[in-house]
């Protein structure tokens, strides 16, 4: 648990699954790769679209 009272655990049947649980019972499923995979999508979008914003 970290300072926030936040308990994160990977899961050990798949690397990129995060699970984070905190004192207050909600928790948070991620799938980190994705959004890595959506965040350069974006990113080279912007680098070919920028060009012509100039």
């Amino acid at each position: 648990m970290n300072q926030k009272g936040v308990r994160s655990q990977e899961s050990g049947v798949r690397g990129d699954f995060m699970q984070m649980d905190t004192d207050k019972g909600w928790n948070v499923k991620s799938y980190y790769r994705f959004w890595l995979l959506v965040l350069g999508i974006g990113a080279i979008v912007l680098g070919f679209v920028s060009p012509s914003l100039y």
